[in-house]
């Protein structure tokens, strides 16, 4: 849990960076924003998704394998 949580914690403010222009992911320290338009809008939705799909599978093996024991 404490992973799921890391991974969310800092993923999000990158993928906000992405899209939103008003986002600032280094604040304090920096208010410039490396991310800005680094994907289209379209593209990111779709990394999204691409990632939900392969974590599904990850999961879907993990609690196979551990049924086999």
């Amino acid at each position: 849990m404490l992973s799921g949580g890391l991974a969310g914690g800092l993923s999000h403010p990158l993928l906000d960076g992405i899209m939103h222009p008003d986002v600032r992911p280094f604040m304090p320290w920096s208010d410039y924003n490396p991310f800005l338009g680094l994907l289209g809008l379209v593209q990111l939705h779709l990394a999204c998704i691409a990632a939900v799909i392969v974590g599904a599978v990850c999961l879907t093996v993990w609690n196979r394998g551990g049924a086999r024991k």
